[in-house]
């Protein structure tokens, strides 16, 4: 026999490569199969596995007719090293072999342990080997390996750590260990034999990651990332911190394009707890023999709350890792090396204005500055709401406006923080809202506040200007009924942003540490989609501290403890309501950027309530509005009451509001308190002094 092919024919790619690999995996399994089968040699195994003659038959035109069965194990060995050597970079056998430091005995194990991945006609050929396992056993790789490495190859040990660093997986561990079945990590398996795996996580070859010329962000930063980015390849774990809504997940690309790797991405599910945290990372862990394959860099993304502490098994994997994650929690740096952390900047007026420009590409847009200037969404949530935007102006034909933008904005507000704090549609203005003229301008200064938060730290001398934060926080006092919600509602509608009351039904929690967690996980949605928080009735959170008498005292504490803290550092608007002010923790008001104090309507206050709430057809006279005014005094809440009953009066007759319908609605609005109106519908006038006043029943 004569050769007639070399391996300099076959084509060098991923897939050719295992295939040649396993051929030598296939010669080492027919001569353990001479050695302790039926005694029959070589044709007694053709006979008894006739699809490994089609094996062979594909070796030999490769085999030097000189070259015996003895030497053709090392001989094979040696010339598909040499083969592979020129493309060993590319390929993802070799990849894996150099990220874990595997040598040949680790690699022909591996390729062993995957022939029944590749043909399940070999699990005929184990079940002979093993005695009853369609799988190769510890036993039996060891066995198989020391033909051709012998005992100083240490194959054992080589299996062992193979197993360890979850190259291999292992099943029936409760059996003795010579007795393990052995298999590839399925997902590892795929890629070695050119193909992409399935499962949760993504992979982004590096022609398609963004480089970090292209980040958006400081120049600082961009400096920052080039440094990390030089020495990437030598580093163990890089922590890239950042909201949610940042570009976060680009600067990891950014780092993995730079050293000139792709990525594999695994994220975590929107608001995970600690186990679902820890199990993603135990994912993380057990891809990363995957990503090496690939010649990718593993990031994962969590988001861990304030004091959790998360670990990320690297087991011998030699390259660097990426996690990208919030600004609270800590990951353990046991195992690693080094650890990195790069911070990524929050972008201002003129950054957005650049990655909403980056966003949206080259589609047509109407106002670009002023749609930057009109929400403070960062990087991430710009590119949901530039998808949304777009397909919504495409539908009709237009160029994507503002109104496009605010639209997409609501969905993605109700996606991430609907659950717990349900969105109120701002409406209105200013002259919706009845006041005296003191908290009119109060209302006025708070929205100059949100308006030019981010223009207050640079108008202010730099030795102040560090400490103030974009962040506004304002408490509204006063009765129910006074306007504080609708007033808060008007406030979005001038800003135009959206307005999410909470949920405190959703975010008390009983267990102990969980409310802490919902109000962590509601503020830094709030702030990252920069919507206006509503805390309606916030004397139930903001209460004050109270001396420690019993464990309930202590863990309420802890939670106003928390809250103090978290308001302190919020970048968002947050609005407070409260009609008890004396209940609330002194040190809250004193961290509230504006009081204001809405007060019981005054008569002629009353007058224009009444006015801008009855219908615009009604048929109540002057002289009963004048009335109701000087002789009841109720508030703005319990009018709109009153004339929303009274519309309920006259629709069945589908007749406008007249004085009967009014007087019915008063009457029935101060029953509802327990007191007595003092506009009698029956004729009788009472003056104020014969019946309680709204007000006092109330308190």
């Amino acid at each position: 026999m004569t050769t007639t092919a070399t391996l300099a024919d076959v084509p060098l790619d991923a897939r050719a490569h295992v295939e040649v690999r396993l051929q030598g995996a296939v010669l080492l399994v027919v001569d353990q199969l001479c050695r302790v089968g039926a005694g029959d040699g070589l044709s007694g195994v053709l006979k008894r596995h006739r699809f490994l003659g089609d094996y062979l038959d594909a070796i030999l035109p490769f085999v030097p007719p000189e070259l015996g069965w003895a030497d053709l194990h090392a001989w094979w060995l040696e010339t598909v090293t040499q083969w592979e050597l020129p493309a060993a970079g590319d390929l993802p056998l070799c990849r894996l072999g150099a990220a874990y430091g595997l040598d040949r005995v680790a690699l022909t194990q591996l390729l062993v342990a995957g022939l029944v991945d590749e043909d399940s006609r070999f699990g005929g050929v184990f079940a002979e080997l093993t005695g009853s396992s369609r799988r190769p056993t510890v036993e039996s790789i060891v066995g198989i390996t020391t033909l051709l490495f012998g005992t100083a190859g240490e194959p054992d040990a080589a299996l062992a750590r193979a197993i360890h660093d979850g190259i291999l997986t292992a099943y029936g561990t409760q059996h003795p260990r010579s007795e393990w079945t052995v298999a590839p990590l399925p997902e590892l398996w795929e890629v070695l034999r050119g193909r992409m795996p399935g499962g949760a996580a993504s992979i982004t070859a590096r022609d398609a990651l963004p480089g970090i010329d292209d980040l958006v962000t400081t120049e600082d930063f961009r400096q920052q990332c080039a440094q990390v980015g030089a020495a990437f390849a030598d580093m163990d774990l890089v922590l890239v911190r950042g909201t949610a809504g940042s570009d976060r997940a680009l600067v990891a690309q950014a780092l993995a394009q730079t050293a000139g790797k792709g990525v594999l991405h695994v994220a975590a599910p929107h608001r995970p707890d600690l186990r679902a945290t820890a199990e993603l990372l135990g994912e993380a862990s057990r891809l990363l023999p995957v990503a090496a394959a690939l010649g990718a860099v593993t990031v994962v993304e969590i988001d861990p709350m304030p004091g959790e502490s998360v670990r990320l098994d690297r087991g011998a994997y030699r390259g660097p890792m990426v996690v990208v994650m919030g600004h609270t929690g800590v990951v353990d740096g046991a195992g690693h090396r080094s650890k990195v952390t790069l911070d990524v900047p929050r972008l201002g007026s003129a950054g957005r204005a650049q990655r909403w420009r980056q966003a949206l590409g080259g589609m047509s847009v109407v106002d670009l500055e002023g749609i930057a200037a009109a929400s403070g969404l960062q990087g991430r949530h710009i590119d949901e709401v530039v998808r949304s935007a777009v397909s919504l102006a495409s539908v009709r034909g237009e160029a994507v406006t503002l109104r496009h933008v605010r639209a997409a904005s609501r969905d993605l507000d109700r996606r991430l923080l609907e659950d717990l704090a349900p969105r109120l549609d701002p409406a209105g203005d200013w002259s919706d809202v009845v006041v005296g003229d003191y908290t009119a301008v109060r209302l006025a200064e708070l929205e100059s506040r949100c308006r030019y938060r981010e223009r207050v730290a640079d108008a202010l001398p730099s030795a102040y200007s560090s400490g103030t934060g974009v962040g506004v926080r304002a408490l509204f006092t006063g009765p129910s009924g006074t306007g504080k919600t609708l007033a808060a509602t008007v406030l979005g509608s001038r800003l135009g942003l959206g307005v999410h009351r909470l949920d405190l039904s959703a975010v008390v929690d009983k267990y102990i540490g969980e409310t802490e967690k919902n109000l962590h996980r509601v503020l830094s949605a709030a702030e990252e989609l920069d919507v206006v928080l509503l805390i309606d009735e916030g004397d139930a959170l903001l209460g004050r501290r109270t001396e420690v008498r019993s464990a309930n005292d202590r863990f309420a504490n802890l939670e106003t403890n928390f809250l103090l803290q978290r308001l302190e550092h919020y970048r968002g608007i947050v609005v407070v309501t409260t009609n008890a002010p004396d209940q609330v923790d002194a040190a809250f008001q004193r961290r509230m950027d504006v009081v204001v104090d809405f007060l019981a309507p005054s008569a002629r206050e009353r007058a224009d309530i009444w006015r801008l709430h009855l219908p615009a057809d009604h048929q109540v006279s002057a002289e009963l509005v004048d009335e109701l005014v000087q002789r009841c005094t109720m508030t703005g809440g319990q009018i709109r009451n009153a004339v929303l009953h009274a519309v309920v009066l006259a629709l069945p007759t589908a007749r406008p509001v007249s004085d009967c319908d009014v007087e019915q609605a008063v009457a029935s609005e101060y029953q509802k308190a327990g007191a007595a109106s003092p506009y009698d519908p029956s004729g009788r006038r009472h003056g104020v002094s014969h019946a309680r006043v709204f007000r006092e029943v109330v308190s």
